[in-house]
């Protein structure tokens, strides 16, 4: 979810066969978010029907911990280079950098 995040708006945005309205209306995130305590960069997008997607927002604010801390272990890499090894793992399935990271921590 935390690549979804990070890429959906882009690709929306840019395509020409897609509506923009749901992922670009600021007033109605604003509403959803006030409605549900949900910070408003968390919104993706909301639809005519007012549901929006949020996407495993409690399993990514622990991924973002877990990162936040293992940064303040190893000022050598940056967030985004400790996601891309979050990311490389969830794909091939090889968990012992992740280890090794968290264990230093």
């Amino acid at each position: 979810m935390e690549i979804e995040k990070m890429l959906l708006v882009k690709i929306i945005l840019e395509s020409k066969y897609i509506a923009k309205e749901p992922f670009t209306d600021l007033e109605m995130k604003k509403k959803f978010s006030e409605h549900y305590g949900v910070p408003i960069e968390e919104i993706q997008f909301v639809t005519e029907d007012g549901m929006s997607q949020v996407g495993y927002y409690e399993q990514r604010q622990v991924l973002n911990y877990i990162i936040d801390s293992v940064i303040e272990d190893d000022d050598i890499r940056s967030k985004n280079e400790i996601i891309d090894i979050f990311i490389k793992a969830h794909f091939t399935g090889n968990l012992l950098e992740i280890a090794r990271l968290i264990e230093k921590s």
